[in-house]
């Protein structure tokens, strides 16, 4: 599976949870997006399925707060939460309530490996900057 450097991080998270996944070797690529000023975001992330046979998943990485006018980024328990939401789409495309049971039980598995990890919260990661890129520096 191919990742885009900037969410490489998500690889060992994808690992994680990957046996509850069984269509999971259908994923082929991570990739990112950002949020701009010309365009309205309608979604926090996507998930593409190509031909019956392979899945892209896309997320937003930033967006646009109307009220500063800035571009912000996501949080990790953001983006960990829309990595969560594609992926239960795996197993249940619709959004059925086996989907949303999925996606917590995936998110319960996130949070405990970011916990793991040492993430305090997303105002220490405001603060301080992006936590994985922190980790990557060191």
């Amino acid at each position: 599976m191919i990742i885009v450097k900037k969410l490489e991080w998500m690889r060992d998270y994808v690992d994680a949870v990957s046996h509850l996944l069984p269509k999971i070797k259908q994923l082929k690529k991570i990739s990112s997006k950002t949020g701009n000023k010309e365009r309205f975001q309608h979604c926090h992330g996507l998930i593409t399925y190509f031909d019956k046979k392979s899945f892209r998943i896309t997320l937003y990485v930033t967006y646009h707060e109307t009220l500063s006018d800035k571009i912000i980024d996501y949080s990790t328990i953001d983006l960990l939460q829309y990595l969560a939401h594609e992926l239960a789409h795996l197993e249940h495309w619709d959004h059925t309530p086996g989907h949303k049971q999925l996606e917590c039980i995936l998110m319960g598995i996130f949070m405990t490996r970011l916990a793991q990890d040492g993430y305090v919260s997303e105002e220490e990661e405001e603060k301080n900057g992006s936590f994985y890129e922190r980790e990557d520096e060191e």
